[in-house]
Order: structure tokens, then C-alpha cells, then sequence
């Protein structure tokens, strides 16, 4: 479990400790979800630490193969992706078939808020090497710190498996998403500049 105040995310007893009143706040809060998704495999309190509250709970859950799973991932994707570059046949063949990801060894993760698929990231295996790809976040929830839990998700996911790291594709024109990366750890691999602006012009891995 983990406390989350926007990009702050830390263990959720850790937040306890410094702060006594988040217990008291938890067993008070209206709507906690006691009975976690069957594939649950983290839960992030987010936190108001000027009114001592937490406002809403978000479960991070593996791939299932409902409908309500491959939809988000194809719409959060496509629309993520509209807002940047052009959407390629490339990327239309892998957002319609997702269990591809998942047979060549790879894993999908959601972000949940109640039943409300918020958020989502996936772990693809390109040359053996594990590669974050497909982030996206919902338009009404941007801005939440949501893509930190999501890298939170997957690096925890890759630590508990002994993998030895995580590489990813971006490009130096999404200067957010490079900050975003490089705010956990990643760190620049590989830059070309004679494609500065195209839709990948820099990689970055971290270490594990």
C-alpha cells in the first residue's frame, strides 16, 4: 500500500508513521474498498495533507481479458496517442490485440478507481529486454500524479521478479514525459540527434 500526494508516493505505514492522523483517516473514509479486485497487486491512498484526508483509493490491477480491460487500453492509448503523433498501423494492430503483449511474455497494468479504469502502462519484452510503452491516463484524472503510480507499479513489478532493469522509448519533444522518467531514475541511453523531434529520438533504462 502506498500514500500518494500528486508525484509523492511513498509506503503507505512509512506515511503512518510521519503522519499519525492518515490511520484514523483511512478507517474513516467513505467508500474504501475492502474487497480488492482479484488482481490486485498494489493500492494507493490519495492523499489531501492540508485537510488530513484521503480523497479516493486507486487499485493497480493486471491484464484481464474482459471486454471493460481491452477497451480502456485501446481508447486511453489512442486518444493519448492522437494528442501527439499520428496513430500507425503499428500501433492499431497492438491497441486491438493486446493479449498479444501478454503471450510474448509481457504484462498490462490498470490503474482503478472504483470500477472506472483510470489509468494504464505495459511492460512489452523487445530483444528480451523489458520496455515500458502504452502509458495513459484518463483526460479527467491528468494531472493527478497518476503516470508516478503507474512507473511505481511497474518497477515494483519488475523488482519482485529479479528483472535486471527497464527500458523505454520516448521522444525529446514530450519533455514531461522525459522529466517523468528521469524523476524516477531512468537515465538517458541513447540520444539521435539527426532524428531530434521525431516520435523516438531517445531511449532510457533503469537500473534495478
Amino acid at each position: 500500500m502506498f500514500a500518494m500526494d500528486h508525484s509523492e508516493i511513498v509506503d503507505w505505514q512509512t506515511f503512518v508513521n510521519q503522519n499519525p492522523w492518515a490511520a484514523q483517516a483511512l478507517e474513516q473514509m467513505a467508500g474504501v474498498d475492502e474487497q480488492l479486485p482479484k488482481q490486485c497487486i498494489a493500492v494507493f491512498y490519495v492523499i489531501d495533507t492540508t485537510a488530513r484526508k484521503i480523497t479516493h483509493q486507486l487499485n493497480a490491477v493486471t491484464w484481464s481479458s474482459d471486454y471493460k480491460f481491452r477497451a480502456a487500453f485501446r481508447n486511453l492509448n489512442w486518444a493519448s496517442m492522437e494528442r501527439t503523433f499520428k496513430v500507425e498501423d503499428d500501433d492499431i494492430l497492438q491497441l486491438e490485440n493486446p493479449q498479444t503483449i501478454i503471450n510474448d511474455g509481457g504484462e498490462i497494468f490498470f490503474l482503478m478507481h472504483n470500477d472506472v479504469v483510470t489509468g494504464t502502462v505495459a511492460l512489452v519484452v523487445e530483444n528480451g529486454e523489458y520496455q515500458a510503452t502504452w502509458m495513459a491516463v484518463a483526460n479527467n484524472y491528468l494531472g493527478l500524479g497518476f503516470t508516478h503510480a503507474l512507473l511505481v507499479v511497474i518497477t515494483n513489478w519488475a523488482r519482485i521478479r529479479g528483472l535486471p532493469g527497464i527500458s523505454v522509448l520516448t521522444s525529446t519533444t514530450l519533455g514531461s514525459a522525459v522529466s517523468l522518467y528521469q524523476t524516477h531514475g531512468f537515465q538517458v541511453t541513447h540520444f539521435d540527434e539527426h532524428c531530434s523531434g521525431a516520435r523516438y529520438d531517445m531511449s532510457l533504462r533503469l537500473c534495478l
